[in-house]
This record gives structure tokens, C-alpha cells and sequence, in this order.
């Protein structure tokens, strides 16, 4: 039972420690609600603590390392008990924990091509991750048709998971916790759904919903930087039709 109890704090410290990425992470998002301009002044503010090298290998990976395999050594010791008492239980995948669980579940998905696409590509290409960079991806279809979709996902499960991770970390470490922000409170409910919503709204920004995106130049001069990494995933066919398409429409 120890280390059961173990493995959780655990699971909740490596949480805390994420949470202070994928929390700016997340207002970083939303600040695109106010235009190009103020997005890049609030990522570059945000880049200084999260891409320090020191915190970069520790807070942000190692905690995440450790989050994840926790994460499934409980879920796996988990699923192993139902199974040698015989019990499977009716799961509420609709309940709080249930969502909890789906968030994170679809956060490991997306995580490894979220990382190469935005982290690994800075390095391998010399071009970090920027407004111009989510406005490519939603400008011409058919890759609209995957990014709108899977940007809506990983921005409601990261604030769902994030949210929901403060709000039980402090019950798995000291017993105690506020109960105004208990998941599935009313409060819990309005903050999590408000955030939602605007990180959301986000996403329709960086579309050109509300703003012009960034100039024509800007934009054809970062294609033609990127068709490394599209021709990596999408193969030279498909990227050179895509980045024609792209180009005679600016």
C-alpha cells in the first residue's frame, strides 16, 4: 500500500512541476486572442524560464518523463487488481477523474508529435515556433482539416489535465484541499469552461478569423523553411502541391 501511496505523490509532484510549463503554456495560447504582435511579445517573455536549458531538462522534461510513467505504472497496477479480484468495475468516463484520464490519455498521444514539431524542428531547422508557424498549418485545406481539430483537443485537455491535476495534487500530498475549487464544483466547473473557451477562441485567432495573419513575405518565406519537415512527415509530393497551393493564395 506504500508504494502505491509513494507512486501517487510522485505522480503529483512531477504534475506540480509540469504545470508551471503548461500553465504560461496555455496563457501563452490565449494571448493570441489580442493579435500577432501580443502573442509574440507573450511567448518570447514565457521562453525565457521554460527554454532555459537548466529548466528545460529538469522542470519541463524530467518531470514530464516521470509524470507519464508513473502515471502508467498506477493505471497498469490498477487495471491488474480488477482483474485478479474479478471485479470490473463500470468506469464514469464522463465523470471528473473520467475526463481527467481521457485528457491525459490523448495528451501522451499528441505529446511526441507536438514535441518534434515545435521543439525538435528549432533545432533541426534553425525556426522556432511562432504565430506565422499555427497560421501555416490552418491556412489551406487539407491540413486544416486535421489542425483545427486536433489544436481544439490538445488545448481543452491541457487545461482540463492541468487544472485538474492542481486541484487534486494538494489532496494526494497533504490530505487537504479547497473545497471551492474541488473538481466538479461549480467554481471548478466556470474557471476550466472559461478557459476553454477562450483558448479555444485562440485557435480561430492564429486561423485569421480575427486578424490579418502576418504579411504575405512573412508567410511565403517560412514555407519555403518548412518544407524540410513537411516533406519528413508528409512526403515531396504532397509538399510541393501543398506549399503551391499555399503560395498562390497570398
Amino acid at each position: 500500500m506504500a508504494t502505491v501511496l509513494s507512486l501517487h505523490q510522485i505522480q503529483a509532484l512531477s504534475g506540480v512541476a509540469f504545470s508551471t510549463f503548461s500553465s504560461v503554456h496555455i496563457i501563452t495560447a490565449i494571448s493570441a486572442n489580442f493579435g500577432p504582435e501580443t502573442y509574440e511579445r507573450v511567448l518570447r517573455f514565457f521562453r525565457i524560464y521554460y527554454q532555459h536549458p537548466l529548466i528545460e531538462v529538469t522542470v519541463v522534461g524530467a518531470s514530464l518523463v516521470t509524470h507519464v510513467v508513473s502515471s502508467s505504472i498506477i493505471a497498469s497496477r490498477r487495471e491488474s487488481k480488477k482483474t485478479a479480484t474479478n471485479s470490473p468495475q463500470k468506469f464514469k468516463w464522463l465523470s471528473p477523474l473520467g475526463l481527467h484520464r481521457l485528457s491525459g490519455y490523448y495528451l501522451n498521444l499528441s505529446m511526441v508529435g507536438h514535441i518534434v514539431a515545435t521543439r525538435l524542428r528549432g533545432y533541426l531547422f534553425a525556426s522556432p515556433a511562432d504565430f506565422a508557424f499555427i497560421s501555416l498549418t490552418l491556412a489551406r485545406w487539407p491540413l486544416a482539416g486535421f489542425f483545427y481539430p486536433y489544436y481544439a483537443l490538445l488545448a481543452i485537455s491541457g487545461v482540463y489535465h492541468t487544472a485538474y491535476g492542481l486541484a487534486s495534487a494538494k489532496r494526494t500530498l497533504t490530505h487537504k484541499g479547497p473545497k471551492w475549487f474541488k473538481p466538479g464544483s461549480t467554481s471548478f466547473k466556470v474557471a476550466v469552461g472559461t478557459g476553454c473557451v477562450a483558448i479555444l477562441s485562440s485557435i480561430l485567432a492564429f486561423g485569421g478569423w480575427y486578424f490579418p495573419l502576418p504579411e504575405a513575405s512573412k508567410m511565403a518565406a517560412f514555407m519555403a523553411s518548412e518544407r524540410g519537415l513537411l516533406n519528413l512527415f508528409l512526403g515531396e509530393r504532397f509538399t510541393n502541391s501543398y506549399v503551391m497551393q499555399y503560395l498562390t493564395g497570398i
